[in-house]
């Protein structure tokens, strides 16, 4: 039995801290938009401090031994499907696949498989058309310890490209995500937001080279319990569109399925 299985077994699912805003209360309800919204670029509005597409903060609600995981607002709910053919090794070249719905056939929003000859090191994302002037594009990015970089580019909705960074972190987006976690912080290489000066003079939000921090994640020691994701900053504004919001879930999909691989590599050496 692998470490994945051990680990199932002896490690039912816990409920975890989650994150609350400053006055005590949860995150509003989630309502998803539609898969009509992502066709329309006039749909991709979005009042400050609102998402477009996906929750602002979501549980990876991952299935140890079922081709089917789920995503929700809230602990167990199942707002989307991440759908994986094999588990019996994640480096293989099929695609990790977030759906537009909880069942495992539901129209495909965005997917991620290895890239060939990279030995799993690098990804390649493939976001489908969102309309007819929109080809689609594929986004090919290094998730996980073994890459040389964990960055990617990502063409948004108003044509711009903006490079953008996953890094290993036990800050505070991560604590204040979940406690006793370890995770990542993905952060906006070209934003506007970009701050210049001393590590003292930046706010909660950047990091000590003065980045804005878009998403976090963070997933327990273990994987003794459920893993969870937030956008912050911009990201959870919606000011980057649709696009963002996919891209920046599915590799933090990608990341996880490594961090679990390895891990069970690493106990199956030893």
């Amino acid at each position: 039995m692998g470490l994945v299985e051990r680990l199932s077994t002896k490690y039912p699912d816990e409920k975890s801290e989650g994150h609350l805003t400053s006055d005590g209360q949860g995150p509003p309800p989630y309502s998803p938009a539609s898969s009509a919204d992502l066709s329309a670029p006039s749909s991709l509005s979005s009042a400050p401090g609102t998402t477009l597409k996906l929750p602002q903060s979501f549980w990876l609600d991952y299935r140890w031994h079922s081709s089917t995981s789920f995503i929700g607002a809230e602990k167990g709910e199942r707002d989307f499907a991440v759908t994986v053919p094999s588990r019996m090794n994640c480096f293989a070249h099929r695609a990790i696949t977030l759906r537009d719905g909880s069942a495992k056939d539901s129209p495909a929003l965005v997917s991620v498989k290895g890239q060939k000859g990279s030995l799993g090191r690098r990804s390649v994302i493939s976001l489908p058309s969102m309309g007819e002037e929109d080809p689609g594009q594929d986004i090919v990015g290094a998730f996980g310890p073994g890459g040389s970089s964990k960055g990617f580019d990502v063409t948004l909705e108003n044509g711009t490209v903006e490079h953008f960074e996953w890094r290993r972190s036990m800050g505070d987006e991560v604590k204040n995500l979940a406690s006793g976690c370890q995770g990542w912080k993905l952060v906006r290489m070209d934003s506007p937001y970009t701050l210049a000066g001393g590590k003292e003079d930046f706010p909660p939000g950047y990091t000590s080279d003065g980045r804005e921090v878009v998403a976090a994640a963070a997933y327990p020691k273990m994987f003794r319990n459920s893993p969870r994701f937030e956008f912050l900053g911009s990201g959870a504004r919606g000011e980057m569109g649709v696009r963002f919001e996919l891209v920046a879930a599915i590799s933090f999909v990608r990341m996880y399925e490594i961090a679990m691989e390895q891990a069970s590599a690493g106990s199956a050496s030893s």
